[in-house]
């Protein structure tokens, strides 16, 4: 038997209602915690995990644990900078090889895991 505070039905809910309290939590320690440009920011710190979540979401539903969705995303980071730093590449084309390289390690796993019969679990 679960010992759980909240009702079956709404224990679906306690994310929200924790993300709800958090949220009226630091609204009532700065008053600019509700501006449009901490909540742009917020969203743009979250738009890179919500990526890979949507990526290691479709690996699970196919059975599979992949643990190098993250490494991937981080390698691929890593070659944009360095490309648009350090090398002086326009942005669009450094984003491009960026991409292309996690395109690349993305097939190159999914190849190993449907020909070489490698578990999804790397």
């Amino acid at each position: 038997m679960e010992n759980s505070a909240l009702p079956p039905h709404l224990a679906p809910l306690g994310p929200l209602l924790a993300l709800v309290l958090a949220c009226a939590f630091f609204a009532s320690q700065s008053d600019r915690f509700l501006s449009a440009q901490n909540l742009s920011l917020i969203l743009q710190q979250v738009m890179v995990v919500g990526v890979i979540a949507i990526g290691q979401t479709l690996v699970i539903l196919t059975a599979g644990i992949d643990l190098s969705c993250g490494m991937v995303m981080a390698l691929g980071g890593i070659v944009m900078t360095k490309l648009a730093a350090d090398s002086g590449l326009p942005v669009p084309l450094a984003i491009a090889c960026g991409i292309a390289v996690t395109a690349l390690f993305g097939l190159l796993n999914g190849l190993l895991v449907t020909k070489a019969r490698l578990p999804p679990s790397s």
